[in-house]
């Protein structure tokens, strides 16, 4: 019997680093994990669903001050001008392209996937039901996490 690795927390990290350095110019790196716990007040969080043809659930969730700042650097706005749904739109089209990015990676050839839209929360996303793959990365010292749920998607990591 041959072990297979999961390259899911690969297919991640690529997807996160191309839509970092294509849509805000900045450069990611995948790090072990955050040395302190992130204050929950703090963080902004993003969801979508996966349909098919493994479902499951993408999540991103990150500092506000870092999508704070690349609400700024991004838009020429000023601090004072920023409104919430600025942060949640950027942080939601993150999310979206680092999925599709993921899943032309994980899906076979000639195959079609479909994703949801991203939901934003002011809550925890992730449910302690189920396996679950999370992935930490660090812009500018700010650390936020790309993580994926759902047994059908976690095992196509094994395929790909």
């Amino acid at each position: 019997m041959k072990d297979h690795k999961n390259r899911l927390p690969e297919i991640i990290a690529s997807a996160v680093e191309e839509t970092f350095e294509e849509m805000v110019f900045l450069e990611v790196c995948q790090v072990e994990g955050p040395n302190e716990p992130s204050d929950e007040d703090t963080l902004l969080r993003a969801s979508l669903l996966v349909h098919d043809p493994f479902p499951g659930e993408i999540y991103f969730v990150a500092p506000k001050s870092l999508i704070n700042g690349l609400v700024i650097e991004l838009f020429s706005v000023d601090h004072e001008d920023i409104v919430a749904s600025m942060l949640l739109d950027l942080q939601a089209e993150l999310l979206n392209t680092i999925a599709g990015k993921m899943m032309n990676q994980m899906a076979p050839e000639g195959v079609t996937f479909r994703i949801g839209l991203p939901e934003t929360e002011t809550e925890s996303l992730m449910g302690s039901d189920g396996q679950s793959v999370e992935c930490y990365f660090d812009v500018d010292g700010a650390i936020f996490t790309v993580s994926a749920s759902g047994d059908a998607l976690i095992a196509r990591g094994e395929i790909c």
